[in-house]
């Protein structure tokens, strides 16, 4: 009976402290809450803006990295400017930088703002439920083939158009984004 009761306490007390490692490990990492939403219909317009084209050189310092969050070829990056008053004709506020990658049948256009949310061309209604991505709020829709997401991180506003990416390469772009801000 001694040896059963001793056997009972030393499961326990294995038990427990097995329970407490794997809470530690736990806190450490931030669970990932994946929603898609889905849309049912896109539409495109012109925007009112500017592009110059740039080269890695004229980015500023803290988004350089971003010529290398996925394993896509950079194909251009612009400068989106805007105009400060709407009677005039010179577009003289930098708005967004857009950047567009592709390889084989990918594309892959991220704009960021500092401003405000970045300028975009699609349109569409979708429930918008928020998906937590290492720790960041991010909306992730999808049409056909697909993946729009807009997310907020160190105050810079990004939206992600993709083409024939899966989900898990979007989730892997969007993290390498987050992780090197």
């Amino acid at each position: 009976m001694k040896r059963l009761l001793v056997i009972i306490f030393l499961g326990v007390f294995i038990l427990t402290g097995c329970n407490k490692e794997s809470t530690k490990s736990n806190t450490n990492t931030t669970k990932d809450e994946i929603t898609i939403n889905k849309i049912d219909s896109l539409s495109r317009s012109k925007i009112m803006a500017n592009t110059t084209v740039i080269d890695e050189n004229g980015l500023p310092e803290e988004l350089k990295y971003l010529t290398s969050v996925t394993d896509l070829k950079v194909d251009m990056i612009n400068e989106v400017y805007t105009k400060s008053d709407i009677n005039s004709e010179i577009y003289d506020i930098l708005h967004d930088f857009s950047f567009l990658y592709s390889k084989d049948n990918k594309s892959i256009k991220i704009n960021l703002s500092r401003i405000e949310k970045p300028l975009r061309d699609t349109f569409y209604q979708s429930e918008n439920i928020v998906s937590k991505v290492s720790g960041i709020d991010v909306i992730i829709n999808s049409y056909d083939k697909e993946y729009l997401a807009n997310f907020t991180t160190n105050n810079i506003n990004f939206n992600i158009e993709t083409k024939e990416l899966s989900q898990n390469e979007l989730l892997s772009l969007i993290k390498n984004i987050i992780k090197n801000k």
